[in-house]
């Protein structure tokens, strides 16, 4: 979690 501004964009990252 390196860019609090988009944690959707990390989390589908994550996710995907």
């Amino acid at each position: 979690m390196t860019m609090p501004s988009q944690p959707k964009l990390l989390n589908h990252s994550r996710n995907g």
